[in-house]
């Protein structure tokens, strides 16, 4: 049998709808991914944060941030003055599928939480996502939760960053107190809204319309992360941090086996169409 041209055109458009709306249905929002730290993950890796005071990453032997879960947790001492900036993280974040997050993905973590103080600290630390690949002495571009000790008092705040310029909503009323195992939550909208939270009666603290959110653009990253300090190391500026029994918004999938498939379809509807077009007949 010989199809005619406006039978084969008719043909083509239809497969090619077809996969149209079977990939957009089969692409999957961003999914979330846990760590347990139960032992070293291996798309966790540091820059600087053995050098210039600092001692963190993966500990196989504490479990301060989740004293009834078994042993392993991140975090250690952190120095948070130190010439350039510093991190341990998942930095597989941007690694697969979309690309980096950004702006405009719906970002969510929660986990367990724990901080204690050795001296005196001013400065701040950030745990969230973040674009590592910025030069050491750069602030990382970031969206998460800023804690920023002040002697005994441990504040803190949802703020997204640019190049070292904050969002700068104040700290929350209700201070964490060291040596206090936490639950803790963040949750961006995709809209310029993040929410964060604590339990033992801390609250959660919103910012929203934050300005230049449209520059985040490249956030490969989730962990623990220190800014520069102009250079200077100031090993004085030590606290302890653990964290655990993470779970956090990591990338979107690649595409199912069923999305690809429907690829192929929509090639062949192509085809057809293309065929059409150049007065090719298809028989049978």
């Amino acid at each position: 049998m010989i199809m005619n041209w406006s039978n084969r055109l008719a043909v083509g458009r239809l497969l090619t709808a077809v996969v149209l709306v079977g990939v957009m249905a089969g692409v999957a929002p961003a999914v979330n991914v846990a760590e347990s730290f139960d032992s070293n993950p291996s798309d966790w890796s540091g820059s600087g944060n053995t050098d210039g005071g600092n001692s963190y990453g993966f500990s196989l032997l504490t479990n301060f941030a989740t004293a009834s879960s078994g042993a392993g947790e991140g975090g250690g001492t952190v120095n948070e003055r130190t010439a350039e900036h510093t991190y341990y993280a998942d930095t597989s974040v941007g690694g697969i599928g979309k690309g980096p997050l950004d702006n405009t993905d719906v970002l969510s973590a929660s986990g367990r939480f724990t901080l204690d103080s050795a001296a005196a600290t001013d400065g701040s630390i950030f745990f969230g996502w973040f674009d590592p690949s910025l030069p050491l002495t750069n602030d990382p571009d970031f969206i998460g939760l800023n804690i920023a000790p002040s002697g005994v008092s441990k504040r803190w705040r949802p703020e997204a960053r640019i190049g070292g310029t904050g969002s700068v909503p104040g700290f929350a009323t209700n201070n964490l107190v060291p040596g206090t195992d936490y639950d803790f939550t963040m949750a961006y909208d995709g809209a310029g809204e993040l929410t964060v939270g604590f339990s033992g009666g801390i609250g959660t603290h919103v910012v929203s319309g934050i300005p230049f959110v449209s520059d985040l653009t490249d956030l490969t990253a989730f962990g623990l992360f220190t800014p520069p300090n102009a250079g200077v190391d100031v090993s004085t500026r030590q606290y302890e941090i653990f964290f655990d029994d993470l779970n956090y918004t990591h990338n979107f999938p690649v595409p199912e086996p069923s999305s690809l498939a429907l690829l192929a379809i929509g090639l062949l509807g192509l085809l057809a169409t293309r065929g059409a077009k150049n007065g090719l007949a298809f028989r049978r």
